[in-house]
């Protein structure tokens, strides 16, 4: 009895796949920044799948359920799925050639083909944004504390401007009263003279 080559099986599975053109397909997006890790999850129910597909460019990874086979062409080893859980792919410290589109094709003996697509985008982040943010940081935070005591100090002066200006009246008030009292002294003093005066010439005149 001849077996079944594993490699053979996925192959024409593969092919079968991709005969109905009509199959639904979920398009996503993702940026990441270079050197960060990405996963990309297949999410289909594996009750009646018969087999997985990641593609990407001329690299493909296929995992046949009936008998756990899986082929794969894929050589970075920074892109792994594990055979025990096909429907994740990992890559870890994403460069740029990781770019580009990412296909997941899952066959269903009831629903035929799904396909999910990623469109994978890296890009480094700017050192200047890094580098400046702590500054600007520093300076935004340097700002907003002089502000906070340029209005202290111009509240604390018009407070004590306004206390100066109630208190003003009542210290006015004893001044009047000693000016009068210095008027009223020589009125008082000029009285006095003015009789001693009289007194003497009506001693004079015996009057």
């Amino acid at each position: 009895m001849i077996q079944p080559n594993p490699a053979a099986l996925l192959c024409l599975h593969f092919v079968m796949s991709h005969v109905n053109t009509g199959s639904p397909v979920d398009y996503r997006d993702i940026l990441v920044p270079k050197g960060d890790s990405v996963t990309l999850t297949c999410n289909t129910s594996k009750e009646n799948s018969t087999q997985i597909m990641w593609k990407k460019d001329r690299f493909h990874f296929a995992y046949l359920f009936s008998n756990h086979a899986n082929v794969s062409n894929f050589t970075s080893h920074r892109l792994i799925i594990d055979p025990h859980s096909p429907s994740v792919l990992n890559i870890s410290n994403v460069q740029y050639e990781d770019a580009g589109l990412y296909t997941c094709d899952v066959t269903s003996a009831t629903d035929g083909v799904k396909s999910i697509r990623w469109n994978l985008t890296v890009f480094e982040e700017s050192e200047e944004l890094s580098t400046y943010t702590p500054l600007w940081c520093s300076t935004l935070v340097a700002v907003v504390l002089l502000s906070g005591f340029i209005l202290f100090v111009y509240i604390y002066r018009t407070k004590c401007r306004l206390r100066r200006q109630n208190q003003e009246p009542n210290q006015n008030q004893p001044n009047l009263q000693s000016d009068e009292l210095l008027v009223s002294q020589p009125q008082r003093h000029r009285g006095h003279r003015n009789s001693c005066h009289y007194e003497r010439i009506n001693s004079l005149y015996n009057l």
